[in-house]
């Protein structure tokens, strides 16, 4: 049984150098390592209670709740869920996932422009 054991024994093949052709495969495997952490409320300096607005309808709000949630129609939900759902019900969206910083708005500024001009990403 051990002499089994040890035949099954795998070792670690990971490499510890990047395996790229060329400079432009490097640069597209630092970029996506570089990938933008997830969006938080404190990234971009707005306190739980702050108020949100729909993009698309400013009578649609929600209010911060903590770092990562928002209260919207009585629940505790997410930015991208929350504008799942006003998406398929009002304007007959059929996906199911979507970046939700660009649906809220605070104080009639989107959310991902504001976390883009903080960091300076902005688009020119």
């Amino acid at each position: 049984m051990l002499a089994i054991l040890k035949l099954l024994e795998l070792k670690d093949v990971t490499p510890v150098e990047d395996l790229v052709e060329d400079s432009v495969e490097q640069d597209a495997l630092d970029r996506e390592r570089s990938r933008r952490e997830n969006f938080r409320f404190s990234m971009i300096n707005i306190q739980p209670g702050s108020q949100l607005t729909f993009v698309r309808d400013d009578s649609l709000v929600a209010r911060v709740i903590n770092d990562r949630q928002i209260e919207f129609e009585g629940s505790i939900t997410s930015l991208s869920s929350s504008a799942v759902k006003i998406l398929q019900s009002r304007y007959g969206y059929r996906g199911s996932k979507i970046q939700g910083p660009q649906y809220w708005c605070y104080e009639g500024r989107v959310l991902s422009e504001i976390r883009d001009s903080i960091e300076g990403d902005a688009v020119e």
